[in-house]
């Protein structure tokens, strides 16, 4: 492929200031104490500061054989990159807590060890209560204020969310996972991709494609082999371009975007794979592992460690010397080793449960989708007045919304 013959492995030198390469900086002085690894975020921070520095913050670097910026600074150079070259050049005694005693998120956000004593069980069921009062509406997910979760914070759904009814159905919860999932394949099957928002920009995201195939592993419904086909064909007619994939502009247009995010290859079509491919045909059993955010598989012999039991590490000077084994209450054997299925959870519904839910959702969203093409020329849609009139409309949208949430709400 020709995104592979350049000298930077990707078809091209663009660096957005990405915090993965800090983060495992910083986890490696952690483990080993070389001071080999504050050389190498020294580094990092002197080509931040002479080549990525501006006057607002830090712009990304459209080309780093020009050093060229873009002009955008997106949240994880703050929110991680920056986080982990702090840690990195902290001692304990700078900061305000010890460490240790918490892990990161993949998004560095820090979760109390202490957390992993209790059962995944108690863990989740709190926060996924919450969300199924409060934000789900029927098939639909809508943001709501945090302190006033009973209005709205915006009235539509953006694609990110096709990922809720694949946790659905690792938690058990299949019939509000077949709900939603049915009314974001409706929306798909009219534009041909799942919209980003209310835009019409697609980069070819793999949630939906996850839930999906959670859904088969689930239910196996042949449906949701159908609803892939037609994933991997719309993939197929409308972004392949001779170096790979293509990210869409618009879906009522199918315009291309020059890019190809990684998580096309490494998330949309692994799951793509996984959900054509028999258990025969992978080199390793599926089911001895869960799949992260991103699509990593971890062995489920390390969930069954931290459900059953915590590791709590004696530290001296940041290095563990010796580990204690405490016992805690075990979960559900029956949800520790394996996927949720309909067959079990729903025995009297068997392989028709699953259109049993989908029928009362038949055209749920005809007359509400729209799918004529922008009919503005693409010079207008990228005039950054055009642009800033639409931020203009949309403060000005929230400012009337704020406004009218404080004259309704008691005081």
């Amino acid at each position: 492929m020709q995104a592979f013959t350049t000298d930077f492995q990707v078809h091209w030198g663009q660096h957005p200031l990405r915090p993965e390469f800090v983060e495992s900086t910083y986890f490696l002085f952690k483990a080993t104490g070389d001071p080999y690894y504050l050389e190498a975020g020294r580094r990092v921070l002197e080509s931040l500061q002479k080549y990525a520095r501006v006057p607002c913050g830090f712009a990304a670097v459209r080309d780093v054989r020009t050093t060229a910026h873009e002009d955008r600074m997106d949240s994880f150079v703050l929110a991680e990159t920056f986080k982990y070259l702090y840690l990195l050049f902290s001692t304990r005694e700078e900061l305000a807590f010890d460490v240790d005693d918490f892990i990161f998120t993949t998004e560095a956000h820090l979760l109390p060890l202490s957390l992993a004593r209790l059962s995944n069980h108690s863990t989740i069921t709190p926060h996924y209560s919450a969300v199924m009062k409060y934000i789900s509406q029927g098939p639909l997910l809508v943001d709501v204020h945090m302190h006033r979760p009973h209005t709205n914070s915006r009235n539509f759904m953006d694609a990110l969310l096709a990922f809720w009814p694949g946790l659905q159905v690792l938690k058990g919860d299949i019939k509000p996972a077949i709900e939603t999932h049915e009314m974001l394949y409706q929306v798909m099957k009219r534009h041909k991709f799942l919209p980003e928002v209310h835009w019409g920009q697609h980069p070819l995201r793999p949630e939906f494609v996850e839930s999906t195939y959670f859904l088969f592993k689930a239910t196996g419904d042949p449906y949701y082999l159908e609803a892939g086909r037609r994933v991997l064909e719309s993939l197929q007619k409308y972004a392949r371009v001779p170096c790979g994939f293509a990210a869409v502009r618009d879906v009522r247009t199918t315009a291309h975007e020059d890019r190809m995010d990684s998580f096309v290859l490494a998330e949309t079509f692994k799951y793509l794979y996984l959900l054509f491919s028999t258990r025969e045909e992978l080199a390793f059993d599926v089911d001895d592992f869960i799949f992260t955010t991103e699509a990593h598989l971890l062995p489920l012999s390390l969930a069954r460690l931290s459900n059953h039991s915590t590791i709590t590490p004696e530290t001296e000077g940041g290095c563990s010397q010796e580990a204690t084994l405490v016992d805690v209450e075990p979960p559900d054997e029956d949800f520790s080793h394996s996927c949720p299925n309909t067959l079990y959870l729903f025995p009297e519904a068997g392989r028709h449960f699953a259109q049993s839910v989908r029928q009362p959702l038949t055209n749920l969203v005809e007359g509400v989708c729209p799918t004529t093409p922008a009919t503005l020329p693409n010079e207008v849609w990228e005039s950054p007045l055009f642009l800033l009139a639409l931020l203009a409309l949309s403060y000005l949208e929230w400012v009337l919304l704020e406004a009218l949430i404080r004259r309704t709400s008691p005081p």
